[in-house]
């Protein structure tokens, strides 16, 4: 797969999470609604079933760019011109349950 295929896949992804998004927000006003209106919140059947349909989508759209990153993943890795490089970290603060705590030496990655 081309670059083009990952790009279109994850703006795929996004478009239908986005819709998923607003039925679910759509979700959530109605159920406030409900609630100020008799006490209960409840759902409405409809928006339900297009939430599942919603959510049906974006798994999809996920599984499909899931295979088109480890496809590219794939090609990366028969490529011979890289050169991996490691370099040395230093690290100098990190926090241990609440408490800082001061190191000096160095690692390497």
């Amino acid at each position: 797969m081309k670059d083009s295929d990952i790009t279109s896949a994850a703006l795929r992804w996004h478009t239908v999470n986005q819709h998923r998004l607003e039925i679910g927000a759509e979700q959530g006003r109605y159920q406030m609604d409900q609630k100020q209106r008799n006490g209960f919140g409840g759902s409405s059947h409809e928006i339900g079933q297009r939430l599942t349909a919603a959510k049906r989508m974006e798994l999809a759209a996920l599984r499909q760019l899931a295979k088109a990153c480890s496809t590219a993943r794939l090609r990366q890795k028969e490529v011979d011109d890289v050169v991996e490089i490691e370099l040395p970290t230093k690290v100098t603060r990190f926090y241990l349950s609440g408490r800082k705590t001061e190191l000096s030496e160095e690692t390497s990655a």
